[in-house]
């Protein structure tokens, strides 16, 4: 069981929910974690995909893991990979709207084909048993095209545990606003739990789209990049100048956990920008310091610029302003 009322999810990010990432969340109170999208023929066919892509600490169960497959002839052989690893449940997306997975047939192109996407699920369900499966879709393939109805209700057909759904077309990539209103469509046409996904920025922001849609749990996924503390329910009361300094002290975290995960010292500091490029979003007088951490390749200069930065707000120009 999947424990899924109220709870506060962190979406599958390709190339963001890795290790460091998922545990600083769950450390602000995140309740299920997933891992990134997994392709199944990284899976399949890397060692290194496997290496990187799939281990986790105990302690941040429950853990689901994502998939992208775009075939039922691939998944018994992926499952069997997966048996022995310890998760909760495995989900399919059905979601990704990126060029290179609907181009080969997976993530949202498996929208315009509700019966494949069908036949997979009923596999993957069979196979996994009695680990639970379950599917995050988005609300179709472009205005006009919304096709999440039927591919909601064949889910729960096939057996699914749980939909999440994120009420952008694939078109939409991740402009527009979400309209949560295909939200509440889907909680009326299904039994299965429902997990809405799409626009929640803040605490009171999942509480509005529980209220307003009737899901089951909320799901958060850029929201909470270079802003873990998106999960704390209730959100700390802090001066300008405690928030710059919790975000330089998190931040500095994160890039020490990430960095033994690298291939190498350099890659892993070129990795980490897009990381850090969000914790800097907002704060003031960062743009100089910004234009220097984003350029930087070097560990240690990385780590001399994180001690400039904060010093500056522990106790140089911007120590009293931010009072």
């Amino acid at each position: 069981m999947i424990p899924l009322d109220d709870a506060r999810i962190l979406a599958p990010m390709a190339d963001y929910t890795d290790g460091p990432f998922r545990r600083l969340c769950k450390r602000h109170g995140a309740d299920v974690l997933v891992t990134e999208m997994v392709p199944v023929q990284a899976l399949l066919r890397s060692a290194r995909a496997r290496e990187r892509l799939l281990p986790f600490e105990p302690w941040e169960a429950p853990i689901g893991v994502q998939l992208s497959l775009g075939t039922p002839d691939v998944v018994d052989e992926a499952l069997a990979m997966l048996a022995d690893k310890g998760f909760a449940f495995v989900d399919l997306n059905a979601g990704c709207p990126m060029r290179t997975t609907v181009n080969g047939g997976c993530g949202a192109a498996l929208l315009r084909e509700p019966a494949r996407l069908e036949e997979i699920l009923r596999r993957m369900v069979k196979g996994a048993a009695p680990t639970p499966v379950t599917v995050k879709v988005r609300s179709g393939w472009c205005d006009g095209e919304y096709t999440v109805l039927e591919v909601a209700r064949r889910a729960e057909q096939a057996g699914v545990s749980a939909i999440t759904v994120h009420p952008r077309t694939r078109e939409q990539m991740y402009r527009g606003k979400a309209d949560w209103s295909w939200i509440a469509r889907v909680k009326e046409v299904v039994g299965i739990p429902v997990v809405g996904n799409g626009d929640v920025q803040c605490e009171a922001d999942a509480q509005r789209m529980r209220a307003e849609t009737g899901c089951d749990a909320v799901m958060i996924g850029r929201a909470a990049v270079g802003n873990p503390w998106v999960f704390e329910r209730t959100p700390a009361v802090l001066t300008e100048r405690e928030r710059v300094l919790r975000t330089v002290t998190t931040a500095r975290a994160h890039f020490e956990e990430s960095l033994p995960l690298a291939r190498n010292p350099r890659y892993g500091v070129v990795v980490f920008r897009k990381h850090l490029a969000r914790y800097l979003k907002g704060i003031p007088h960062s743009r100089e310091h910004r234009i220097e951490l984003l350029g930087l390749t070097d560990p240690d200069a990385m780590r001399r610029a994180f001690d400039a930065f904060e010093s500056e707000w522990r106790e140089g120009p911007h120590a009293e302003e931010g009072q």
